[in-house]
């Protein structure tokens, strides 16, 4: 039972837990790999790609509606927009994020999950004709992130 006087605010702090999450670029490779890990954990994700219309005279296209994602949540289908954040909830459950409000609530890394194991997502990250898995650029991030910590700490002794 939360104790905390009906109506009255009082402060709460989020617990530590480890999320799945895979960044929305509007693309369609994104899209199917997003659509592909969610549908293999029970939840069905639609891609919209955008709607493009030609301007008028020329050959010229203008983007009418942007690609996005509708997700079935607990709280209804939410859109997820180019640049949201989709998260794999601790239940399972999958939701859109803004990347500034994930930014704001999450750090990033193969942290262990509650259980201990490490579970990196298999998301493709798609730079030209390559296919990277996603738990390798991560990992590649954070080895230079560690990399960069390391350095500053040897300056800082000197």
């Amino acid at each position: 039972m939360i104790e905390t006087t009906a109506g009255q605010f009082a402060p709460a702090t989020k617990r530590t837990v480890t999320v799945q999450h895979a960044v929305f670029d509007g693309t369609h490779a994104t899209a199917k790999a997003i659509m592909i890990y969610a549908r293999e954990r029970g939840t069905e994700i639609e891609y919209h790609p955008p709607v493009l219309e030609r301007v008028d005279g020329s050959d010229e296209v203008r983007e009418v509606v942007p690609a996005h994602l509708e997700i079935v949540t607990l709280e209804g289908r939410m859109v997820g927009d180019v640049g949201d954040v989709v998260i794999e909830g601790v239940n399972g459950e999958f939701y859109p994020c803004k990347p500034d409000i994930f930014e704001k609530t999450y750090t990033l890394g193969d942290e262990p999950a509650l259980d201990g194991a490490v579970r990196p997502v298999e998301i493709s990250v798609h730079q030209g004709q390559d296919t990277w898995p996603f738990w390798l650029v991560a990992g590649i991030a954070v080895a230079g992130l560690v990399a960069q910590i390391i350095a500053i700490g040897i300056l800082v002794k000197l």
